[in-house]
Protein backbone atom coordinates (compact mmCIF):
# COMPACT_ATOMS: atom_id res chain seq x y z
CA UNK A 1 0.00 0.00 0.00
CA UNK A 2 2.68 2.30 0.52
CA UNK A 3 3.99 1.90 -2.94
CA UNK A 4 0.35 2.42 -4.21
CA UNK A 5 0.74 6.17 -1.90
CA UNK A 6 3.79 6.97 -3.00
CA UNK A 7 3.39 5.92 -6.70
CA UNK A 8 0.08 8.08 -6.80
CA UNK A 9 2.13 10.78 -5.16
CA UNK A 10 4.49 11.03 -8.01
CA UNK A 11 1.51 10.99 -10.70
CA UNK A 12 1.91 6.99 -12.06
CA UNK A 13 -0.66 4.68 -13.10
CA UNK A 14 -0.71 2.16 -10.22
CA UNK A 15 -3.92 0.26 -10.97
CA UNK A 16 -1.90 -3.32 -11.08
CA UNK A 17 -0.41 -2.61 -7.43
CA UNK A 18 -4.00 -1.85 -6.19
CA UNK A 19 -5.02 -5.34 -8.06
CA UNK A 20 -2.39 -6.91 -6.27
CA UNK A 21 -2.95 -5.32 -2.48
CA UNK A 22 -7.13 -6.07 -3.35
CA UNK A 23 -6.06 -10.12 -4.74
CA UNK A 24 -3.94 -10.21 -1.21
CA UNK A 25 -6.56 -8.98 0.70
CA UNK A 26 -9.05 -11.66 -0.59
CA UNK A 27 -7.03 -14.54 -0.38
CA UNK A 28 -7.78 -15.52 3.03
CA UNK A 29 -11.60 -15.65 2.13
CA UNK A 30 -10.48 -17.46 -1.03
CA UNK A 31 -7.84 -20.55 1.63
CA UNK A 32 -11.49 -20.68 3.29
CA UNK A 33 -13.43 -21.98 0.29
CA UNK A 34 -10.82 -24.24 -0.79
CA UNK A 35 -10.43 -26.29 2.44
CA UNK A 36 -14.16 -26.15 2.21
CA UNK A 37 -14.19 -28.05 -1.06
CA UNK A 38 -10.99 -30.01 0.11
CA UNK A 39 -13.13 -30.97 3.04
CA UNK A 40 -16.11 -31.94 0.96
CA UNK A 41 -14.25 -34.12 -0.75
CA UNK A 42 -13.58 -36.13 2.29
CA UNK A 43 -17.06 -36.26 3.28
CA UNK A 44 -16.47 -33.63 6.14
CA UNK A 45 -18.75 -30.53 6.80
CA UNK A 46 -17.11 -27.06 7.56
CA UNK A 47 -18.96 -26.88 11.17
CA UNK A 48 -18.67 -30.09 12.26
CA UNK A 49 -14.55 -30.01 11.05
CA UNK A 50 -11.55 -29.66 13.24
CA UNK A 51 -8.76 -27.65 12.00
CA UNK A 52 -5.10 -26.89 12.78
CA UNK A 53 -3.28 -23.66 11.28
CA UNK A 54 0.12 -23.68 11.47
CA UNK A 55 1.81 -20.22 11.45
CA UNK A 56 0.00 -17.15 12.57
CA UNK A 57 2.36 -14.57 12.31
CA UNK A 58 2.59 -11.71 8.93
CA UNK A 59 5.63 -13.95 7.74
CA UNK A 60 7.67 -16.49 7.99
CA UNK A 61 10.23 -16.28 11.12
CA UNK A 62 9.26 -12.73 12.12
CA UNK A 63 7.18 -12.29 15.47
CA UNK A 64 4.94 -9.81 13.84
CA UNK A 65 1.13 -10.27 13.85
CA UNK A 66 -0.02 -6.86 12.32
CA UNK A 67 -2.11 -7.61 9.17
CA UNK A 68 -1.52 -11.25 9.85
CA UNK A 69 -3.90 -13.15 6.96
CA UNK A 70 -3.45 -16.24 8.72
CA UNK A 71 -5.19 -14.30 11.58
CA UNK A 72 -7.85 -13.22 9.64
CA UNK A 73 -8.36 -16.90 8.13
CA UNK A 74 -8.68 -17.85 12.04
CA UNK A 75 -11.22 -15.47 11.94
CA UNK A 76 -13.39 -16.71 8.96
CA UNK A 77 -12.94 -20.23 10.25
CA UNK A 78 -14.16 -19.74 13.60
CA UNK A 79 -16.96 -17.42 12.11
CA UNK A 80 -17.49 -20.95 10.36
CA UNK A 81 -18.32 -22.37 13.46
CA UNK A 82 -14.88 -24.76 12.72
CA UNK A 83 -13.12 -25.58 16.05
CA UNK A 84 -9.83 -23.65 15.68
CA UNK A 85 -6.30 -24.22 16.60
CA UNK A 86 -2.83 -22.85 15.82
CA UNK A 87 0.79 -24.08 16.55
CA UNK A 88 2.77 -21.12 16.04
CA UNK A 89 6.76 -21.71 17.76
CA UNK A 90 6.64 -17.61 17.83
CA UNK A 91 3.60 -16.41 19.09
CA UNK A 92 2.49 -18.74 22.22
CA UNK A 93 -0.48 -16.74 23.18
CA UNK A 94 -2.87 -14.88 20.62
CA UNK A 95 -5.12 -12.23 22.43
CA UNK A 96 -6.17 -10.02 19.53
CA UNK A 97 -10.16 -9.07 18.30
CA UNK A 98 -12.07 -11.21 18.74
CA UNK A 99 -9.32 -14.45 18.95
CA UNK A 100 -7.97 -15.65 22.32
CA UNK A 101 -6.02 -18.92 21.81
CA UNK A 102 -3.24 -20.21 23.12
CA UNK A 103 -0.27 -22.40 20.66
CA UNK A 104 -0.36 -26.07 20.86
CA UNK A 105 1.84 -28.99 21.15
CA UNK A 106 2.36 -30.23 17.46
CA UNK A 107 3.07 -33.87 18.08
CA UNK A 108 1.21 -36.94 16.11
CA UNK A 109 -1.38 -37.42 18.68
CA UNK A 110 -2.85 -34.29 18.30
CA UNK A 111 -2.05 -33.99 14.48
CA UNK A 112 -3.69 -37.11 13.55
CA UNK A 113 -7.22 -35.40 16.09
CA UNK A 114 -7.44 -32.49 13.13
CA UNK A 115 -9.65 -33.19 9.77
CA UNK A 116 -7.05 -30.37 8.35
CA UNK A 117 -3.57 -28.87 8.83
CA UNK A 118 -3.10 -25.85 7.10
CA UNK A 119 -0.02 -24.58 6.83
CA UNK A 120 -0.51 -21.02 6.69
CA UNK A 121 3.11 -19.52 7.68
CA UNK A 122 6.36 -21.48 7.01
CA UNK A 123 8.31 -21.37 10.19
CA UNK A 124 11.91 -22.77 10.19
CA UNK A 125 11.31 -24.45 13.60
CA UNK A 126 8.16 -26.47 12.83
CA UNK A 127 8.91 -30.64 11.93
CA UNK A 128 7.04 -30.84 8.68
CA UNK A 129 7.59 -34.00 8.26
CA UNK A 130 5.90 -35.09 11.47
CA UNK A 131 2.91 -32.87 9.62
CA UNK A 132 2.82 -34.52 6.29
CA UNK A 133 3.43 -38.18 8.26
CA UNK A 134 0.28 -37.68 10.88
CA UNK A 135 -2.12 -35.53 9.57
CA UNK A 136 -4.83 -36.51 7.68
CA UNK A 137 -5.18 -33.56 4.99
CA UNK A 138 -2.62 -30.92 4.52
CA UNK A 139 -3.30 -27.75 2.98
CA UNK A 140 -0.32 -26.26 2.07
CA UNK A 141 -0.45 -21.94 1.79
CA UNK A 142 3.21 -21.49 1.47
CA UNK A 143 4.40 -24.78 -0.87
CA UNK A 144 6.30 -26.20 1.81
CA UNK A 145 5.54 -29.66 0.27
CA UNK A 146 7.02 -28.69 -3.61
CA UNK A 147 6.29 -32.71 -5.07
CA UNK A 148 3.29 -33.24 -2.60
CA UNK A 149 1.78 -35.92 -1.74
CA UNK A 150 -1.44 -38.59 -1.26
CA UNK A 151 -2.52 -36.23 1.67
CA UNK A 152 -1.01 -33.01 0.60
CA UNK A 153 -2.81 -30.26 -1.41
CA UNK A 154 -1.52 -27.19 -2.70
CA UNK A 155 -2.97 -23.58 -2.80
Amino acid sequence: MYLYWKARRYGFNSKFIRLAADINTHMPAYCLHRLEDLLRTRKKKMENAKVLVVGVTYKKDVKDLRKSPALKFIELLRHCHVRTDYHDPLVPYVKLGGLDLGSVLLDAQHLKGYDAVVIAVDHSKVNYQLIQTHARLVFDLKNVYPGGGKNIFRL
